[in-house]
């Protein structure tokens, strides 16, 4: 298996539709995620990352998603305890993300952006 990290394979951030290689996810987004697992000390479990504009249609991303262009990450969160989850949470501003969207399932992050923004689905 093809690695990114010590702790991500290459695999982990392809298009779920196979249409886009997790190849191309950002270098920048790839070591917060790292330093995140790191000072976490527990999994991260990667829902989505890069996105074909087909798969990104499909799940009604924005046309100008980061997703698109690898800047972006889904984490999985629904079975998380909730102080895994605040964890989580404080982590994505201790690594200084730039965008941090929370619903009860998932965590975006992403970077890429002029400032900071903060939203919940």
């Amino acid at each position: 298996m093809e690695m990114y990290t010590r702790h991500f394979s290459i695999a982990e951030f392809a298009s779920k539709d196979g249409r886009a290689t997790g190849k191309r996810m950002s270098p920048g987004i790839m070591e917060k995620l790292q330093t995140m697992r790191i000072m976490w000390g527990k999994p991260v479990k990667i829902t989505s990352g890069i996105r074909s504009p087909e798969h990104n249609r499909a799940v009604g991303g924005s046309v100008n998603s980061r997703h698109l262009s690898g800047l972006a990450v889904d984490i999985g969160i629904g079975h998380l305890s909730p102080a895994d989850r605040y964890e989580i949470i404080s982590l994505a501003f201790r690594l200084r993300f730039d965008g941090i969207g929370i619903s009860k399932d998932f965590i975006h992050l992403d970077t890429g952006r002029s400032s900071k923004a903060l939203w919940f689905y």
